[in-house]
């Protein structure tokens, strides 16, 4: 039986570069996302919304409850609380 030649070629192993596309926006994923730190904003929508409630603990309770779901109390709890308590609002 005749044995049948075999061909070795060398590839250069060296890493090639990947081709990149220019002006093309990385996607961030949402908790990557860091959101502005902004106390002042935060307490002049408090201020005004229980400046507009006045006098009425039903209306301010109203007016927390459904500004809960937009603004973070979490995130601001010294700043709410300064509001609040030191600040003499409630």
């Amino acid at each position: 039986a005749a044995q049948g030649t075999h061909r070795w070629t060398c590839m250069n192993t060296g890493k090639q570069q990947k081709p990149v596309l220019t002006g093309q926006r990385f996607k961030t994923r949402k908790r990557d996302e860091k959101e502005k730190f902004e106390p002042t904003v935060f307490r002049d929508t408090i201020v005004a919304g229980l400046n507009e409630a006045g006098g009425d603990l039903d209306a301010v309770a109203k007016f927390l409850d459904i500004t809960g779901s937009r603004l973070d109390y979490r995130r601001y709890a010294d700043t709410l609380f300064d509001i609040l308590i030191a600040g003499s609002m409630l």
